[in-house]
């Protein structure tokens, strides 16, 4: 995020605070930090004019959690934002934006715009552009860096231009760091290295005070919400962790221990969690098998000191045990985000994470590459490849469920649709089929939707019963079973599963409680129910259209055609609403209407016999015997006798009559 907020033109002096976030960005990767491979223009010009810090850290590997204590000045167990999905930010904590308004600054921010925006370079996959794609050919990671410091270059340019670099205080940092495959991470949020969590931090104060310093006491970025406070003149709010960064801030110079964490491995893979303390010489991580390293002598974190227990393990392990860190409880997640997360490369497979004894990321490393490399070929519909992988991966834990997913859904992609059924109810039929209640969900209703296309109505609904029973079915999985037995004839059954009309918020459950009750001939309160849908909703043609069903059999042809037209306004294509429409208008008396809505309607859908029927029979009274012959020919030809036996006897009758009558 590159987000600006300036105070009040006029003689309002507080400064503009510039913010800079880039993506994924190593500080042993930066000149500003003593790497030779790549040049940084805007960054080292930053640099010069700014306070650098040589051991900043990120409190967590990813994204979200990271901006939540950058923003807040909060640890994670603290602001409650723990991983990338199933946690938001609650309102209750303010962040620099509402601190800086409250001293009458305007704010805001942008991705990927001009002068306000968030930095995705560099993230994976890795695809600078040109120049420095051919520039920096071996190395896209830094390509991506070179192609993100020219947007740097470009926007501080503007601030000059503008005359507001020189008064503002600019903050310039990243939000994580990228493993490339030092510690056998090649991304972030697994492990709690120095390469995925310390990053560059440059604060460059108003008339560039304090310009070119270096500082190498350790801090975390829970300490940017202070700093801005203080140069902006607001009250940081007095109960948070982060401290300011400004060389003359009061408090304690010593050393500090910064903490780190990430949930990620526990609460997407099944693995333990990790967390971190590191200090001006040391690195202790908190894992099944902890780890401790000299940061002055082996920076590269190559030499595991733990074994030994030096007094330095022991204390950082000591002031780890004492932080009070509640377990985290993610919320539910709709499956687009899931989804999308994925196909970004945010892996979540759920192998089962209940209990202590979970296994130690650092040994899982392989399993995790064979992860990403099925996500990446199912995301590329390289199915026949991913249906191969994800079988060897079955082979040797037949417990991950959402790997089990992804073999049903590329054998359904390849035309297996068997197959594909078969591997997702072999998985769940598991006395222990792994995944979370969200994942085995979801796997119930993707079942569901393989049985449903296959015809299988019958199969659907015992599979969606199956998560009922279980006690894991959540409103979607509620609904389509609802939805099944509406549109089977039983809707007693269906009301029996959905909340009371007071209790529903939804529309699509206000519908389906609709239709079961017009099913049982509760007209007036399936009314109501389908009233409440499109008050929520004013463009639910479905909802319009079936309270213009509803009226029709009130025997209010005018409402009726109300109701009809305005659904026909939002969804001008629907075959059953030009049906329906046509009777209302043959009521009242606008036969050529009709006629007109029932041609609509049959050619949009050829399956609408009994308005092909309808048709026919009004193009006999219109005259138009003709239109009436091949109509009821038609519609012999092709209306099923156990549907419509009443108007296939009464289509006989009137062909019967037009042979015995001669033309004129």
């Amino acid at each position: 995020m590159m987000s600006a907020c300036r105070g009040k033109p006029g003689r309002d002096a507080r400064p503009p605070v510039v913010l800079i976030s880039v993506d994924t960005l190593r500080a042993d990767h930066l000149p500003a930090y003593g790497y030779k491979r790549l040049q940084t223009p805007g960054i080292d010009s930053l640099r010069k004019d700014s306070i650098l810090f040589e051991n900043a850290y990120a409190q967590v590997p990813l994204t979200l959690p990271s901006h939540a204590s950058l923003l807040t000045g909060l640890l994670p167990f603290e602001n409650g934002v723990r991983d990338n999905i199933g946690f938001r930010l609650a309102a209750t904590h303010p962040t620099v934006a509402a601190l800086l308004k409250t001293r009458g600054y305007t704010t805001g921010a942008a991705v990927s715009s001009f002068a306000l925006r968030r930095l995705y370079e560099p993230h994976t996959p890795y695809a600078p552009p040109e120049p420095f794609k051919t520039r920096y050919a071996s190395n896209l990671y830094d390509g991506e860096i070179a192609a993100a410091d020219e947007a740097v270059l470009r926007f501080l340019e503007f601030l000059k231009r503008r005359r507001l670099y020189d008064p503002a205080l600019v903050v310039f940092l990243a939000d994580h760091g990228e493993g490339l495959d030092d510690h056998g991470e090649d991304e972030h949020g697994v492990l709690l290295y120095r390469e995925t969590i310390r990053v560059p931090l440059l604060v460059k104060l108003p008339a560039s005070e304090s310009a070119g310093t270096t500082i190498r006491t350790p801090v975390g970025l829970i300490d940017v919400l202070p700093t801005i406070a203080r140069v902006a003149g607001a009250a940081a709010p007095e109960k948070i962790s982060g401290r300011s960064l400004l060389p003359d801030a009061p408090g304690p110079s010593t050393a500090r221990r910064i903490y780190s964490e990430t949930l990620y491995p526990r609460l997407q893979l099944g693995w333990s969690d990790l967390a971190s303390l590191s200090d001006d010489h040391y690195q202790y991580i908190e894992a099944p098998r902890p780890e401790l390293y000299d940061l002055l002598a082996d920076p590269g974190e190559k030499n595991d000191l733990a074994a030994g227990k030096p007094p330095a393990f022991r204390s950082l392990r000591l002031a780890l045990e004492a932080l009070k860190r509640p377990v985290a409880a993610p919320e539910k997640n709709a499956p687009e985000e899931l989804e999308r997360l994925g196909s970004l490369g945010y892996i979540s497979v759920h192998a089962g994470n209940a209990g202590t004894n979970l296994p130690d990321p650092k040994d899982r490393l392989h399993v995790l590459k064979k992860y990403k490399r099925l996500f990446e070929l199912f995301y590329a519909r390289r199915d026949s490849e991913a249906v191969a992988l994800a079988r060897e991966m079955l082979t040797q834990d037949p417990r991950i469920l959402s790997v089990s997913r992804i073999l049903s859904t590329s054998l359904d992609r390849l035309g297996r649709s068997g197959e594909a059924q078969r591997a997702l109810q072999s998985a769940l039929d598991r006395p222990d089929p792994g995944g979370t209640a969200e994942d085995l969900e979801q796997a119930y209703g993707q079942l569901a939707d393989l049985f449903e296309k296959g015809g299988d109505r019958v199969a659907a609904e015992r599979c969606l019963r199956a998560a009922v029973s279980r006690k894991i079915a959540g409103d979607p999985v509620t609904r389509r079973l609802a939805r099944i037995l509406v549109e089977t004839g039983r809707g007693q059954e269906s009301l029996a599963l959905l909340p009371p009309a007071q209790a529903l918020e939804d529309p699509e459950s206000l519908k389906l409680r609709g239709a079961a009750l017009a099913q049982g001939g509760k007209s007036k309160e399936a009314r109501a129910a389908f009233l409440s849908a499109v008050a929520q909703n004013p463009r639910d043609a479905t909802a319009m259209f079936q309270l213009g069903l509803l009226s029709l059999r009130a025997q209010d042809p005018g409402g009726a055609r109300e109701w009809l037209e305005k659904a026909l306004l939002l969804e001008p294509r629907s075959p059953d609403a030009l049906a329906a429409l046509g009777l209302a208008q043959v009521a009242l008396g606008d036969e050529n209407g009709a006629f007109d809505s029932w041609t609509r309607a049959v050619a949009l859908d050829p399956g609408q016999h009994q308005a092909l029927f309808n048709r026919a029979v009004l193009a006999g009274r219109l005259g138009r015997r003709e239109d009436a012959r091949k109509g009821l020919e038609q519609f012999l030809a092709v209306a099923s006798q156990d549907r419509y036996p009443r108007e296939r006897e009464e289509a006989r009758r009137l062909l019967k009559s037009m042979k015995g009558t001669s033309p004129g």
